[in-house]
Formats: structure tokens, sequence, C-alpha cells
């Protein structure tokens, strides 16, 4: 997170990609990774990219509600950004 709070975002998609990798990552923590790795695709502006990691959060199963509701939220801005620069 401190990468992408300098605006370092590869770097942060980096160590977000890694965290996910991590071979049994509590599901709540892969969902986090995988939100946070999403906003910084969406700051470098690769929307089909962010689109991709939220559904995947969204297809965790017993995901906390307020992570679930922010996916959802997120991914509804994205596509909407995307649908005006189409």
């Amino acid at each position: 997170m401190a990468k992408a709070n300098d605006r370092d975002y590869e770097g942060a998609i980096a160590d977000y990609s890694a965290a996910v990798q991590v071979p049994k990552i509590p599901d709540d923590v892969k969902a986090m990774a995988l939100y946070n790795r999403a906003l910084a695709y969406t700051a470098i502006r690769e929307d089909a990219k962010s689109s991709e990691d939220l559904a995947a959060v969204l297809e965790i199963p017993r995901l906390p509600e307020n992570i679930r509701a922010a996916a959802e939220q997120r991914r509804d801005r994205v596509r909407r950004r995307s649908e005006k620069t189409d």
C-alpha cells in the first residue's frame, strides 16, 4: 500500500500480485490484495485489468459484505468510465 500511496502504481501492482500468489492466503487477504491491485490498475487507466481483478474479488466465497460492496461499487465506476471513453 505504501507504493500505491507514493503513486508507484507499477510497484504496487507487483507487490499485490506477489501477495495474491502466496499459497494458502486467507480469502479476505486475497480479496483485499486483488481489490487494491484493481485500484492501482485504475490509476494507470488499465480498466480491463481492474475489472478482471474486481470480478475475481466477487467470486471469492464467504466474502465480507463490506469488501463485496466496495468491489461492486468500484466495478460499476470502472464500467461507466470505460463506456464514456468508448
